[in-house]
């Protein structure tokens, strides 16, 4: 709100319920396909801004409306620029850019992004200003606008000892597999928390299934905190509480538009490390690293392959594009350093994999990161930074001034042109690029079909009809057994129904039953 407090009158109008008296909840505006045309939900919001204002708003600010969470969002802003409404065009997540799941809610992309004299748009990083004005956007009407950061110090409260805190909601390109084994590269008595789990159900498996493996293997970190436990007994549980008892910020995001955890930090009064993001203004440096390495020789090279080749071709396919043999080997090469390999460029089951290797004895010290120029061993690199604990300075940005500038550049007079639009495709090209490829941030459609550790059934006859006493040597079964235990990458013993049923026995009666 603060161009409120420059005096420019405003509104905000979202999906949910009002907030405040600036606040409006329009029906459909939130995520999902509303069962309204976008004419409909257009008339909507000019009934809104009428009861607001008395009058049509002097200008529109819409943010992402590219990002294909809501199929209106684009085509009302293409109406809206038909009938000469002033527009400003604030992006700072975009579909092309690592979510090609939201791809089929943008139809036909030819009045996506619309251009003219009444018509800005502000980015949150100089990399999508580049990518626009390198498509055709008039540099006249491209600005750069960071977040506000707005983050005051907080004392630090508690017992002490080391805690490192993600302010962040854990989806996959958050990177948990990596705050995993950070924790447990971490010495005795350090722990790290995530403040929030994803809202939407497909993303909260991802979280979930970290937070599963994460206790399985008594690594020392929380999900999911903020108003459900506490850092310590009787301190609460809210944000402000967690935060008060950290000792450092840490973010192992693979890709970000700004990345704002990052920048408060520094009001917070606290350190930042972990992953290094160039494109939100951290570059790599003693506490931020630009990889983290593990050995190829722990990797499953063809289970690699496999789920690289499927994420690449799924994530193209999805804007209907092929991707051509020199994009696939650039993409190799970019992932690998040497006789190691980009822990952050792994699928989940390649990074739960290299956990368990790494938490072996001896192993860990196998690990480096790239960081300050240099690769050295994670395990002195974390106690390293973990020792700091002065915040990186803060970055001044006026952004109200920023902000109402451009509402003053909008608001003048300018001719109300035929309606033009930008090549969406030049924007996909450059997100496209395999230097910006992410496999954590892939089309989410690729299936293990390598090396399987185990298949469990325990269904007490719900569905299986197993007999009386639970499994028994069948040497009936043991060739079949032993042909798919092959297929999938293992030795098998020379009866395996006999050794399965051995194992059931001593685990029997290492539980006393």
């Amino acid at each position: 709100m603060m161009a409120a407090e420059a005096g420019v009158r405003q509104v905000v109008f979202t999906g949910g319920e009002p907030s405040a008296d600036w606040h409006r909840g329009v029906e459909g505006l939130g995520y999902g396909v509303p069962e309204i045309s976008a004419e409909s939900m257009l008339e909507r919001l000019r009934r809104a801004a009428r009861d607001a204002f008395g009058t049509e708003p002097d200008l529109w600010h819409f943010h992402n409306h590219s990002l294909g969470k809501n199929p209106r969002h684009h085509e009302i802003v293409s109406l809206l620029h038909q009938d000469g409404a002033r527009l400003l065009l604030h992006i700072h997540d975009l579909a092309e850019d690592g979510r090609p799941a939201n791809a089929c809610n943008l139809g036909d992309r030819r009045r996506l992004y619309p251009t003219g004299p009444r018509m800005h748009y502000a980015f949150l990083n100089r990399r999508d200003l580049c990518r626009f004005t390198a498509a055709g956007l008039p540099a006249e009407i491209a600005h750069l606008l960071p977040n506000p950061v707005r983050a005051e110090p907080v004392a630090r409260r508690g017992s002490g000892g080391i805690r490192m805190l993600a302010p962040v909601r854990g989806i996959r390109r958050k990177n948990l597999g990596e705050l995993v084994l950070l924790a447990g590269l971490a010495a005795p008595g350090c722990r790290v928390a995530v403040t929030r789990a994803p809202a939407d159900p497909v993303a909260r498996v991802a979280h979930d299934g970290w937070q599963l493996f994460a206790a399985e293997m008594s690594i020392p970190i929380d999900f999911a905190v903020v108003d459900r436990i506490e850092p310590e007994a009787g301190a609460g549980a809210s944000f402000h509480d967690w935060l008060a008892h950290s000792s450092h910020i840490v973010t192992c995001s693979v890709a970000e538009g700004f990345g704002l955890p990052l920048h408060e930090a520094a009001g917070w009064g606290r350190q930042v490390i972990g992953r290094a993001l160039p494109e939100s203004g951290v570059f790599p440096d003693a506490a931020r690293y630009e990889q983290l390495l593990v050995p190829t020789g722990w990797i499953d090279g063809d289970l690699l392959e496999h789920l690289l080749v499927r994420a690449v071709a799924d994530t193209h396919a999805a804007w209907g594009r092929d991707v051509s043999p020199e994009a696939m080997d650039c993409i190799r090469q970019r992932i690998r350093r040497g006789d190691f390999i980009d822990f952050g460029q792994l699928p989940e089951i390649l990074q739960r994999m290299v956990i368990r290797q790494a938490l072996q004895p001896g192993r860990a010290a196998e690990i480096h990161v790239h960081a300050g120029g240099q690769a050295q061993p994670a395990g002195g690199w974390l106690a390293m930074v973990l020792a700091e604990t002065c915040p990186a300075p803060r970055i001044a940005c006026n952004h109200q001034q920023l902000l109402t500038g451009i509402y003053q550049k909008l608001c003048g007079r300018h001719p109300n042109t035929r309606p033009a639009y930008l090549n969406a495709e030049k924007i996909l090209d450059g997100c496209l690029k395999p230097e910006n490829f992410h496999i954590l941030t892939a089309a989410a459609k690729s299936h293990c079909r390598g090396r399987v550790q185990a298949v469990i059934f325990d269904v007490y006859g719900t569905l299986l009809d197993a007999p009386a006493g639970g499994v028994m040597p069948d040497p009936a079964a043991d060739p079949r057994l032993r042909e798919i235990i092959r297929k999938h990458g293992h030795e098998p013993p020379d009866a395996p129904s006999a050794a399965l049923h051995d194992a059931v026995r001593r685990s029997h009666a290492a539980a006393g039953i």
